[in-house]
């Protein structure tokens, strides 16, 4: 369940040095990590994790049993379930 939040993004053009200010969230990550909180708990699902990958900038959320999520900086949304397909 964790690997995928582990795994390095290959794209260097969206790396964050450590130490930026990008590590705050932008406001479409905020945005996005509202609905997908709200939605989440409207499912009764635990929230377990809400970080920022320090490498990318992308808001990492994790939840329930299976689900993973992922905001990029951009505010696109990009879930992983290690069980069933939403």
């Amino acid at each position: 369940m964790f690997s995928t939040v582990l795994r390095c993004q290959k794209s260097e053009n969206h790396r964050v040095q450590q130490g930026d200010d990008r590590l705050e969230p932008t406001p479409e990550q905020k945005t996005a990590m509202y609905r997908i909180c709200q939605q989440l708990t409207k499912m009764y699902a635990p929230i377990y994790l809400v970080t920022t990958d320090r490498r990318t900038g992308d808001l990492i959320i994790i939840a329930g049993e299976e689900i993973e999520a992922s905001v990029s900086r951009e505010g696109k949304v990009n879930y992983e379930s290690t069980e069933a397909e939403f």
